[in-house]
């Protein structure tokens, strides 16, 4: 998605390239989700997540880098199962 931006030899910023560029912006707004996490939910994964660091740097229950990674898979497992989002205007 990136390369769109780099202008080449044969086109440096001329009417196709701005307009391929135009192309890839429209495909990235169109791939955004109209539905949002709630405030709520983000703020319970911070403060959870912070929780869970500052508790294991304290009594070290885990490895860091296995804290780390059980964060990562578990929250988006979490999100998963969770009710709710709210529609944004896109």
């Amino acid at each position: 998605m990136l390369m769109v931006y780099l202008p080449g030899k044969q086109r440096f910023y001329n009417r196709e390239h701005r307009e391929d560029i135009r192309a890839a912006n429209e495909t990235h707004i169109r791939r955004f989700s109209p539905t949002q996490l709630p405030e709520v939910h983000a703020l319970a994964i911070v403060l959870g997540s912070c929780f869970l660091y500052v508790s294991n740097y304290l009594y070290s229950f885990m490895a860091p880098h296995t804290l780390i990674m059980f964060v990562l898979w578990t929250i988006p497992l979490a999100l998963y199962f969770v009710p709710g989002g709210k529609k944004t205007k896109v």
